[in-house]
């Protein structure tokens, strides 16, 4: 069977690569400290696991949900957001569930991007903010960042060709993978650009 162009063009997943290797060193005896893609090292909380086989157990949630969750997740969700970050979401328009950070860019590329689109990607960067893209069939533009630019791509710096061709651009503050943090007056900066 052969798979559409644009899987070639994704980049080598460096989490898989990464367990790719600690398997290989664990092989030959060598304990590995692994600090990859972050995860937990220690057992979910018994009050977790206990929620969510009552969850499974409850026969209410046996049904497909609607396509945008259930209002009454949505609703708890906007009224976090209010609570600790003092942002005012519409549940019936502005919240929609996903199953992670990586499907919620894969989706966000899917809706913006049509072919030959630009994304503006930060290196280094998330790994999806690439393969997002791509399996989009959108185009990538690699926007540099450095310890010397307080890891903040150089918007000035991006050529005005492309800057037509863009659609989408990806940042996440604190920062991954630097955990460097951007300023309220750089995000000013993202919105007029």
């Amino acid at each position: 069977m052969r798979y559409a162009d644009r899987l070639d063009q994704l980049p080598v997943f460096v989490f898989s690569e990464l367990r790719r290797r600690i398997s290989e060193l664990r092989g030959k005896g060598i304990d590995v400290i692994s600090l990859g893609s972050g995860d937990p090292d220690q057992p979910t909380p018994e009050a977790v696991v206990w929620a969510a086989q009552s969850g499974l157990a409850s026969a209410t949630n046996h049904q497909y949900p609607e396509n945008k969750g259930k209002a009454k997740f949505r609703k708890a969700v906007s009224s976090f957001y209010q609570y600790r970050f003092n942002v005012t979401l519409d549940p019936e328009g502005e919240v929609f569930p996903i199953l992670g950070g990586k499907e919620a860019i894969h989706h966000l590329s899917m809706l913006m991007l049509s072919d030959q689109d630009v994304c503006l990607s930060p290196t280094p960067g998330y790994p999806p903010y690439r393969s997002g893209p791509i399996l989009a069939g959108g185009q990538i533009f690699s926007m540099p960042r450095s310890e010397e630019n307080g890891f903040q791509p150089d918007l000035s710096s991006i050529p005005s060709t492309l800057l037509e061709k863009a659609k989408l651009i990806y940042l996440n503050y604190p920062n991954n993978p630097t955990g460097a943090v951007a300023t309220d007056a750089f995000f000013s900066l993202v919105v007029e650009f």
